[in-house]
């Protein structure tokens, strides 16, 4: 993931969340770190988790996407 080793590990709260628990993340976050596979990135396919956590009310930091 691309904050690792960029941010102190005392500002992650989970790497990993299952998808029945994610919406009650979302919904409690004020900030939600998103990063795109390389796939997505190569394609050019946006992470939908940067609009699920928008939807939330959650400001998100993303990596950076080609085109986007």
């Amino acid at each position: 993931m691309w904050w690792d080793g960029n941010l102190p590990e005392k500002y992650l709260k989970n790497k990993s969340i299952s998808n029945s628990e994610i919406g009650q993340y979302y919904a409690n976050s004020r900030i939600v770190l998103n990063d795109h596979h390389e796939d997505m990135q190569r394609e050019g396919f946006l992470n939908p988790r940067i609009l699920d956590a928008m939807a939330a009310g959650a400001l998100v930091v993303s990596d950076e996407l080609a085109g986007a």
